[in-house]
């Protein structure tokens, strides 16, 4: 049980049926028990709550009654309640580990951190798990925060299988832990090689910490084992970028796209790249991009960009453009500012507004949108919202850390 991670508690209720087994029932069939029995089968949850908590009554210490309590009132989100029920149960029973993690699930999903830690701890201590049992209570370690707790879980007696390496090694890349990560990404790819998404966690990892000629290497193993993955093709292009290659990261990000056509992230780092070294030729490419694949945001949103910058084309279609990069992917915050920068070259001071403000409600990190914010109220006679924008990007612009590149370049990797 509760290996993945939060889970609804859907399955639980049979996981508890067991408890039914050495349980006494009254002799009129008509004892709370039974009837909680029978309502659990036919899936009335709401009067087999009510029997329970009358059976509660009668024998206090009933696991079948305190553990489907706490189940039935973790499904509806009463947590309080829940643990209550089954912490009974699990002092009562310490080492049965279908009470012990459930109770750890109840702590874990209503974030209470300290409890969770402990319990872990007790059951490490007195409850033998399975393999499946053991990964699925360090995850939900893991997703609480609980680190530390989350590693010691990880590493009881387990056959050390491939989630359990890109379990511990993701808890150890949260931790910081450099040279762990990477010896359990290793692991990892050693038992599962032909897994693009293991290659790229490590060499996102190696492009963290900013060792770039490390991730060259993850990245060109892992197109060496496996040429047609536009992921390990991309991660490549983006080391070779960083590690000051740009005519290699071009090439690796072209096989990126000509390997999978819509992907996104591959086009702009090809169209960042692009923009500083070939801008007319990005112009170009992402001109033919529009015509080939209509339907991609990404496509439109760089060709309105690069018209822009280098004048190129009427501003109506350059908005035109804009405008449909917007309405393709509203949530791409850069789309509405690039349209925002087009319709003041437009003098369409109002809708510029609005397209500033939408682009800091989707990403408040762009702060130059304060700025052009700020020249626009003063242009519409409004100097103290000028004023108080001008100072939101001063302020964000202090708080701008040295490293905005590569926090720009940086994935996310992936959790469990």
């Amino acid at each position: 049980m509760c290996c993945g991670g939060w889970r609804s508690f859907a399955r639980w209720p049979a996981a508890m049926q067991y408890l039914l087994v050495g349980v006494v029932l009254a002799a009129e069939t008509s004892s709370p028990l039974d009837r909680a029995q029978a309502l659990l089968s036919s899936g009335n949850e709401d009067g087999a709550l009510v029997e329970l908590k009358a059976a509660l009554q009668q024998q206090p210490d009933n696991l079948f009654a305190l553990g489907n309590a706490g189940l039935i009132c973790a499904r509806r989100g009463q947590f309080v309640l829940a643990s209550e029920y089954l912490a009974r149960a699990h002092r009562l029973k310490p080492a049965d580990p279908q009470l012990a993690l459930a109770l750890l699930e109840v702590f874990a999903r209503s974030g209470r951190k300290k409890e969770a830690e402990q319990l872990a701890a007790d059951i490490r201590a007195n409850t033998k798990l399975q393999s499946n049992q053991i990964l699925g209570a360090a995850r939900l370690l893991f997703r609480l925060g609980s680190l530390d707790a989350a590693a010691s879980m990880v590493n009881m007696d387990l056959p050390g299988g491939v989630e359990q390496h890109d379990l511990l090694a993701a808890i150890y890349t949260a931790q910081g832990d450099v040279r762990r990560a990477s010896d359990e990404w290793q692991k990892s790819i050693q038992l599962s090689p032909d897994d693009p998404k293991r290659y790229f966690q490590l060499g996102m990892l190696y492009l963290k910490y900013r060792t770039p000629s490390l991730a060259v290497i993850v990245f060109g193993h892992g197109v060496e084992r496996l040429p047609n993955s536009a992921l390990l093709w991309m991660g490549l292009g983006i080391s070779q970028c960083l590690d000051e290659k740009l005519e290699r990261a071009e090439q690796s990000l072209q096989t990126a796209i000509r390997l999978d056509p819509r992907f996104t992230d591959a086009y702009l780092m090809l169209g960042d790249i692009l923009e500083q070294e070939k801008p007319h030729e990005a112009l170009e490419v992402f001109r033919r991009t529009m015509a080939a694949h209509p339907e991609l945001p990404v496509a439109y949103y760089y060709y309105g960009r690069l018209a822009l910058q280098l004048n190129e084309g009427s501003i109506d279609d350059v908005v035109r453009a804009l405008r449909r990069a917007v309405s393709l992917d509203p949530s791409f915050a850069d789309s509405h500012y690039e349209l925002g920068r087009a319709l003041e070259e437009q003098d369409n001071t109002d809708e510029a507004i609005a397209q500033f403000q939408e682009c800091l409600r989707r990403d408040p990190k762009l702060f130059k949108a304060e700025y052009r914010l700020a020249i626009l109220y003063r242009k519409r006679g409004e100097p103290a919202r000028a004023e108080q924008a001008l100072k939101a990007f001063k302020l964000a612009q202090e708080r701008q850390s040295s490293d905005t590149e590569l926090k720009q370049l940086e994935y996310q990797v992936s959790q469990p």
